[in-house]
């Protein structure tokens, strides 16, 4: 939809009334994570780097033990 403000066009989207915005949310959200990973990517590369050394080091780990509560089972 395109509005006026000050005699400038500003596209915006709005959504139809009754119809749910959950698919868009979740696809805006995948893009941000997509364009936060992009600027980091050189030190994510130094981090995975980092953790296979200490992988090879101390090899592999056991899962942590998972407690749950009672009331959970109940």
């Amino acid at each position: 939809m395109t509005t006026y403000s000050r005699g400038t066009p500003i596209r915006e989207w709005r959504r139809k009334k009754g119809v749910r915005g959950e698919a868009l949310d979740c696809r805006v959200y995948a893009v941000a994570g997509l364009q936060a990973l992009i600027a980091m990517r050189p030190s994510l590369e130094r981090e995975c780097e980092r953790i296979e050394m200490l992988v090879a080091k101390t090899g592999p780990q056991a899962p942590p033990k998972v407690s749950y509560s009672r009331r959970m089972n109940a």
